[in-house]
């Protein structure tokens, strides 16, 4: 609300997954869907499909568009699904809750597989996919390598935890 007030630039992303914790959306918001939840914040918004890279990217495009021009915050709704748990405790509450070909439809709408397979319809070969995932596969794991190790020579000391902090 006060983003749409001071005509901030913010763009905020709604997840729409069909699921909050074990009680399916339209069981608590009706139609289950937030496409028009802009609308109760007097600022622009629309929904895309949260499963197809390129909606996301023209949705964000267009929406940071906007707010580069002084319009004012936007929502958007992705439209998406949670294949998993919210958290580990209910790993399997989704699954007791939610019909099976519901999983089943969306596992087929997996956003990098999708993307994947738009590219090799637009020409680009399995083995320049392949090149692509193996550098990113090395490179995530580089990251956790550095990370892990980051911490045997670079924590803080102990005493400085409750420095800054207001109490």
């Amino acid at each position: 609300n006060l983003a749409a007030v001071q005509r901030l630039p913010v763009i905020f992303v709604i997840q729409n997954n069909q699921v909050a914790l074990g009680t399916r959306v339209e069981q608590v918001h009706l139609p289950g869907t937030f496409d028009e939840l802009h609308e109760a914040y007097g600022c622009a918004g629309w929904a895309f499909d949260g499963n197809n890279v390129l909606d996301a990217y023209a949705a964000t495009h267009l929406a940071a568009e906007h707010c580069r021009a002084g319009r004012g915050p936007v929502v958007l709704s992705a439209e998406t699904f949670r294949m998993g748990g919210h958290a580990t405790h209910d790993e399997q509450e989704a699954r007791k809750v939610l019909p099976a070909e519901l999983f089943a439809r969306w596992g087929r709408r997996d956003p990098i597989g999708l993307y994947e397979e738009y590219l090799k319809l637009e020409g680009v070969a399995v083995s320049e996919l392949d090149a692509i995932e193996a550098g990113v596969t090395a490179e995530v794991d580089r990251a956790g390598e550095e990370a892990l190790a980051s911490r045997e020579g670079n924590m803080p000391p102990p005493e400085t935890a409750v420095q800054g902090v207001y109490a």
